[in-house]
């Protein structure tokens, strides 16, 4: 079983846009992305378009599992909001086996499992799900061992693409202050 399966196929896209709204509005969402800029943030809660290669996230408190992935209830039942995200803006799992929804962000400075972008999270299977874990581990022990980023970055991709070459892992440039976020 995966780590997150408590998601419906059968939550439709305008329904989780209503919840969408919600989250958007709520008071710690602007403060939980500081890192999109403002133009982002509108096409996001305006158009739902969310950025290529950034986490969006979410707001609202963590379950209390080893997981702690965040929730958010659709017609009286909880689903894990990462996994209604992927399902409705870019389908289905492909087949059986591709069951858990993988966060791709492997060097995010907050709880990865807060965010919910569509396009930073991909459907796999539990070994390749796992297998990130080599991609985390690659850029952290480089960067904490020389604190430069390009070149964690070039190491840990080399990981990447013995590991996973068909869905590669995403090197976000983890910096916050976005000058273009005030304006």
């Amino acid at each position: 079983m995966s780590e997150d399966t408590n998601y419906s196929a059968n939550v439709d896209v305008e329904t989780f846009k209503v919840n969408l709204k919600a989250m958007f509005a709520h008071s710690n969402f602007t403060s939980f992305n500081l890192h999109l800029s403002r133009t982002e943030m509108h096409e996001l809660a305006n158009n739902y378009i969310f950025p290529q290669l950034k986490p969006v996230f979410s707001p609202y408190a963590a379950t209390k599992n080893k997981a702690a992935y965040t929730q958010v209830r659709i017609n009286g039942t909880k689903h894990y909001v990462h996994r209604v995200a992927l399902h409705c803006f870019q389908g289905p799992p492909p087949n059986e086996s591709s069951t858990e929804a993988s966060h791709r962000v492997v060097n995010c400075p907050m709880d990865i499992t807060r965010d919910f972008n569509p396009n930073t999270i991909c459907w796999e299977t539990g070994e390749e799900n796992r297998a990130r874990l080599a991609c985390k581990i690659a850029y952290r022990s480089v960067h904490e061992a020389t604190g430069r980023y390009e070149l964690a970055v070039e190491q840990a991709s080399k990981v990447c693409a013995l590991v996973h070459p068909a869905k590669p892992c995403i090197f976000w440039n983890p910096v916050w202050k976005n000058s273009d976020h005030n304006r």
